[in-house]
């Protein structure tokens, strides 16, 4: 098969929709997370490297594994610990 033929889902976008879903999910400001998985997906679409079919896939797997990595982890960090950097001064 040629590579040419292998676009759906497109990687590029499923992976930065996971990644800015699981940012958003702690962050206090989710627009930029949300709208850098946008502008990756129109880019995409923009230089006719997927179709409209591919990135929305993209972004439905993505989102998908955005949220079932919260669901995962977030268990295993209590709420307090959420979003802190390692080295992160904390008052006690």
């Amino acid at each position: 098969m040629n590579s040419r033929y292998q676009g759906f889902p497109s990687g590029h976008t499923t992976s930065t929709t996971a990644s800015m879903t699981a940012l958003a999910s702690c962050a206090r400001r989710r627009t930029p997370a949300i709208a850098a998985s946008v502008a990756v997906g129109w880019s995409r679409m923009q230089r006719n490297k997927h179709y409209f079919s591919d990135v929305l896939g993209g972004w439905l797997l993505g989102s998908f594994c955005g949220f079932w990595g919260i669901a995962v982890l977030r268990p295993k960090y209590p709420p307090e610990a959420e979003c802190s950097m390692p080295g992160d001064v904390t008052d006690s």
